[in-house]
């Protein structure tokens, strides 16, 4: 099974697939919002530019940093925050 899609006549993968396809070593969930939302710092910079898409309307449109800053970290926090409180 193959979770390569074609967006832009390029080749990706879902977000959620790249924690699983690095078996969790380097690229946790928290990690990859950080280098898509801009905010990982100089120690990430080895993955370049990476840029994440999603349909909208049926189109594909990238995403913008401020949405993976603002929004998907705030909730990554919320969900860990939970988690550590139920220990």
């Amino acid at each position: 099974m193959s979770v390569i899609i074609q967006i832009k006549g390029r080749e990706a993968i879902p977000v959620r697939a790249i924690p699983l396809l690095t078996h969790w070593r380097f690229m946790s969930p928290d990690i990859v919002a950080h280098v898509l939302g801009g905010t990982a710092g100089s120690n990430v910079s080895l993955f370049g530019d990476l840029q994440a898409y999603r349909m909208e309307e049926g189109e594909v449109q990238p995403m913008r940093q401020d949405t993976w800053a603002n929004e998907l970290l705030m909730e990554l926090n919320v969900a860990a925050d939970r988690k550590l409180s139920h220990k």
